[in-house]
This record gives C-alpha cells, sequence and structure tokens, in this order.
C-alpha cells in the first residue's frame, strides 16, 4: 500500500510518500517540499500548495494521505492562516474521493518512537535523524516530518488490518 504524509505550512509543505508492498517492510518512494514564493499573497501560496499536491499525488497515486493536524500552541495569525491550507488539502482530496486521515504531531511521533522533549528545534531534529537511520537520506525538517507521518499512516493501517 502507498502512503503520502503531509506536513502543511504556507512556506515549506514537506510530503513524503512510502510503500508496504515490499515484503511488509516500509521502502521509501519519495519525498520534497513545496516552496512556494514567500512574495505571493497568503492566499496565492495556499493555491501553489494545493496545485503541487494535487500534481503529487497523481504522480505517486497514493492509497491513504496522512496530514498533520494542526498545532494550537501557534499565534493566532498562524492558526488561521494554516487553517486555511488545511481546509483546501481537506477539499482537494475530498473532491478527488482520496482516503485521508489527520494525526497531531504527538500521534504521528508515537507511532514512529519518536520519544523526546516537547522543544520545536529537538523534535524536528529527531524526524531527521530518524530518517536517516531508517532510510539512509539526508531530509529537511519538513520532509522528515513529512516522511514520519506517512509512516505513522502504515502503522495505523496495519493496526487496523
Amino acid at each position: 500500500m502507498v502512503f503520502c504524509g503531509v506536513d502543511s505550512s504556507t512556506s515549506s509543505t514537506g510530503w513524503g510518500v512510502i510503500d508496504t508492498k515490499f515484503n511488509d517492510n516500509l521502502r521509501l518512494i519519495d519525498y520534497g517540499a513545496i516552496k512556494p514564493n514567500k512574495k505571493l499573497e497568503t492566499i496565492d501560496r495556499i493555491i501553489y500548495i494545493s496545485r503541487e499536491l494535487r500534481r503529487i499525488l497523481q504522480d505517486f497515486k497514493p492509497e491513504l494521505i496522512v496530514i498533520e493536524e494542526m498545532n494550537v500552541t501557534r499565534n493566532m495569525k498562524s492558526v488561521r492562516t494554516l487553517a486555511g491550507l488545511i481546509t483546501e488539502i481537506e477539499v482537494m482530496l475530498r473532491n478527488r474521493q482520496a482516503l485521508y486521515v489527520k494525526m497531531t504531531p504527538s500521534e504521528w511521533r508515537k507511532k514512529v518512537g519518536i520519544k523526546c522533549k516537547n522543544n520545536r528545534e529537538i523534535l524536528k531534529k529527531a524526524s531527521v535523524d530518524y530518517v536517516f537511520e531508517k532510510y539512509n537520506e539526508n531530509v529537511s525538517d519538513d520532509e522528515a516530518d513529512a516522511i514520519c507521518i506517512a509512516e505513522a499512516g502504515s502503522k495505523v493501517e496495519i493496526e487496523n488490518a
């Protein structure tokens, strides 16, 4: 089964695609970060990210998309902006009749076994280190989080199988 993880942000949305079809082992297929021009208005960045995600989903045809739930500890402007992006992604997925789930950061970190203090920099580094150790890939923190989110989605699917 193919899973796509999405770590939403209007500055750099990470995405990662993994596959479980290989002897029940996870295989990293591809990953990246969608980085719209920072000079664009917020709505235009959201549209750009949505368009790029559509292309990624078309290319890899994941059977389950896993989106990180919004962390409510952000400031109000960030909450509104991220809520807009996540809503746009959900609308796009529903229009495509795509199967998707949302996970909080603590849920997906627990599923992949990342345990550390609730410090943003330490958590981001833990994801990067995890991806390097498991997949031997040097990735950005947004890409690492997205890969981990996809992997967490695969574990939910396995548990519910």
